[in-house]
């Protein structure tokens, strides 16, 4: 029926822009209503919800290597979701170019624009820690999810390797520290 696939689509919407926010600070979900987006949104969301449909999330649960035409299109994401994002009224101002620039590497070597260290926005680094945590600890159809302990010693691994900023990696294992059940607990399944 036409309001299952309205409800749907919500679903699918709120869940997209969650992950790609992946730290609550960024957005407010409950601020944004169906209503409340804008027709160029809508369209947005509802492309992408058809091309995943379509097959295009399938690169995301290949078990092996990508192809590099497949990385080429994972790495628009970024471009796609800011874009998508930036047509939603009243989001907070850091929204964007968290979305954005998230991929971008402390070294420089990251995308979509190839900032490096300070340059790149703290929103974004601070994202960047956390989407990486979350893709660590989460189970994939190539990889198990990691322990919180092997987490951890993976982003400091990442800062070695010029991806993630030392000072946000600290700053999340303090935050860890205090409560690591919570942390220990926080596993996703595939």
């Amino acid at each position: 029926s036409s309001k299952l696939k309205t409800e749907e689509l919500k679903q699918y919407a709120i869940n997209f822009l969650n992950k790609q926010e992946g730290v609550t600070f960024v957005v407010d979900m409950e601020n944004i209503s169906s209503s409340s987006l804008p027709d160029a949104i809508k369209s947005k969301i509802i492309a992408g919800y058809n091309k995943d449909r379509s097959g295009a999330i399938q690169i995301l649960l290949k078990p092996g290597p990508l192809e590099p035409a497949e990385w080429n299109l994972v790495r628009t994401h970024s471009r796609w979701s800011a874009a998508m994002a930036g047509a939603i009224a009243n989001l907070n101002p850091l929204t964007v170019p968290a979305i954005l620039h998230h991929h971008e590497r402390w070294d420089g070597r990251g995308y979509p624009s190839q900032l490096a260290g300070e340059a790149i926005p703290l929103s974004a680094r601070i994202f960047a820690v956390c989407d990486v945590f979350d893709a660590l600890r989460s189970k994939r159809v190539y990889k198990e999810a990691l322990s919180l302990d092997a987490s951890l010693l993976e982003l400091y691994s990442e800062v070695e390797r010029g991806h993630l900023e030392l000072r946000l990696v600290k700053a999340l294992e303090e935050v860890i520290q205090r409560d690591p059940l919570k942390f220990e607990l926080m596993t996703y399944p595939a």
